[in-house]
């Protein structure tokens, strides 16, 4: 996260790859992505740590999805055709 306090990682431990978010020191593992039939990885944190993007084939093809911090909110970002994979966020330049 932004502030160092959690890590948001990509984990099979449930099956197939969901995103997970623990502690920084490793205690606290939570599974945010609970999309039973999709491969969802490659977690990003919003800048100001209150989102996360990440990927997921939970449409049949793989595109780009946000969630809360917390599990809720989950919202589909991407709905092109293409592949859309390995989120990352930008900061506004600030003139």
């Amino acid at each position: 996260s932004p502030d160092g306090s959690r890590i948001a990682f990509t984990s099979t431990r449930g099956g197939l790859p969901a995103v997970y978010l623990m502690n920084a020191d490793g205690s606290n593992v939570t599974r945010l992505t609970k999309n039973r039939w999709a491969v969802d990885a490659t977690p990003s944190w919003a800048p100001d740590g209150s989102r996360l993007a990440f990927s997921s084939t939970l449409s049949g093809r793989v595109q780009i999805l946000e969630i809360n911090p917390d599990g809720t909110g989950q919202t589909v970002i991407t709905t092109g055709a293409g592949i859309n994979a390995m989120p990352s966020w930008t900061t506004p330049l600030i003139p």
